[in-house]
C-alpha cells in the first residue's frame, strides 16, 4: 500500500515539475492541416506577387495534391509497405528487413532533395469589368517555400460569367444550381470540354464565352432542349446579335418548324453533328411583316447557314 502512495506521488510530483518550467505535449500536426497551411501558402505567393498590379485575387479552389518524392524516400516506403505485408501475413519480425529500413531512413533523412507538393490551384484576378481565371501547378518545399509555378490554362471572360464558369470548372448544375449536374448537363459538360482541349488559347477564350451564353439561355428555359437554345440563339443573330435577356423578354413572336437532328450516318445511334430548321418571325403588329429563315447549326450550336426564305 505504502509504495503504491509512494509511486502516485512521484507521479503528481513529475507532473507539478513538467508545469513549472513550461513543459506541454505538443500533438503532431495533421495531414489536413499541413495541406491546409500549404494552400494559404500558395495563395499567400499569389496575393503577393499581383497586388501592385490593380488586380482583386479570389481563391476559387484546389485541386488534389501530387507528392514528389526523391528516389531515397521512394525506396523507404517500398520498404515500409513490405513490412506491412509481412505484418498482415503474421511473419515474424525480419531483423535484415528493420536494419534496412533504419540504414534507409537515415539515407532519406540525410538526402538534399526534399520531398516536394504540387498543388493545383484554381484562382481568379479580376479588374472592374473583367475576369480572368487560372489553372495553375504551385511547387510547394515542405518547408513552405513556393519554388516554382506553372499556368496551365487561363480564361479571359466578362465579371459577370464568373460564376457560371465556376459551375462549368466543377462540374456543378447550372439548371439546379447547388445540385449535382444532370444526365443532359454532363453530356453538355462532355461535349464542351472535348472541344475545349482541341482549340487554340484565343479560339478557346471565345468557345467558353459561347459555351457560358447557351448555360445562361438554358438556365432561363429551365431546360438543355436543343430546338429551345436554338431558337434563342438564331432569334440574337437575326435580331441583330441582341442579348440573351433581351430576346427572352422580347414580345416578338418565334416560331419553328422542320426541325430536323443532322447525323454522320443512317444509324439511329448515330452521332448528331448538327441540326436545321426554319424560324419564322412575327414582328409586333403594326411593325412590317413575319419574315423566315432557314437556319443550320453544327454540334456545338455555332450558325453553319443561313438562309433567309419570305
Amino acid at each position: 500500500m505504502r509504495i503504491a502512495y509512494h509511486n502516485q506521488f512521484i507521479l503528481c510530483l513529475l507532473i507539478a515539475m513538467m508545469s513549472a518550467c513550461g513543459l506541454h505535449y505538443t500533438p503532431p500536426e495533421t495531414p489536413e492541416a499541413f495541406e491546409l497551411r500549404r494552400h494559404k501558402t500558395v495563395e499567400a505567393y499569389v496575393q503577393n506577387s499581383t497586388k501592385n498590379q490593380g488586380y482583386s485575387y479570389e481563391s476559387v479552389a484546389f485541386g488534389t495534391t501530387q507528392i514528389v518524392k526523391p528516389n531515397s524516400y521512394r525506396t523507404l516506403d517500398s520498404l515500409y509497405a513490405l513490412k506491412y505485408k509481412n505484418e498482415l501475413k503474421g511473419m515474424p519480425t525480419d531483423n535484415v528487413l528493420e536494419e534496412q529500413i533504419g540504414n534507409q531512413r537515415i539515407i532519406a533523412r540525410n538526402d538534399t532533395n526534399k520531398v516536394m507538393y504540387i498543388e493545383n490551384h484554381v484562382f481568379a484576378l479580376s479588374s472592374d469589368t473583367a475576369t480572368e481565371i487560372y489553372a495553375a501547378n504551385f511547387q510547394v518545399s515542405s518547408e513552405l517555400v513556393v519554388n516554382d509555378m506553372i499556368i496551365r490554362e487561363s480564361t479571359f471572360l466578362p465579371k459577370r460569367d464568373t460564376e457560371r464558369y465556376k459551375q462549368y470548372l466543377f462540374n456543378e448544375s447550372f439548371l439546379n444550381p447547388g445540385y449535382p449536374p444532370n444526365s443532359a448537363e454532363t453530356k453538355f459538360y462532355t461535349l464542351f470540354t472535348n472541344r475545349l482541349n482541341q482549340l487554340s488559347r484565343d479560339q478557346r477564350d471565345l468557345e467558353v464565352r459561347h459555351m457560358l451564353q447557351l448555360m445562361e439561355i438554358a438556365q432561363k428555359r429551365a431546360s438543355l432542349g436543343p430546338e429551345g437554345l436554338l431558337k434563342t440563339l438564331a432569334a440574337a443573330e437575326i435580331l441583330g446579335n441582341t442579348s440573351v435577356s433581351e430576346v427572352m423578354k422580347s414580345s416578338t413572336k418565334l416560331t419553328t418548324s422542320n426541325f430536323q437532328f443532322l447525323k454522320a450516318s443512317n444509324e439511329s445511334l448515330s452521332e448528331i453533328t448538327g441540326y436545321t430548321f426554319v424560324i419564322a418571325i412575327e414582328p409586333i403588329p403594326g411593325n412590317g411583316t413575319v419574315t423566315g429563315y432557314s437556319l443550320e447549326y453544327d454540334r456545338y450550336f455555332h450558325l453553319v447557314h443561313k438562309e433567309k426564305l419570305y
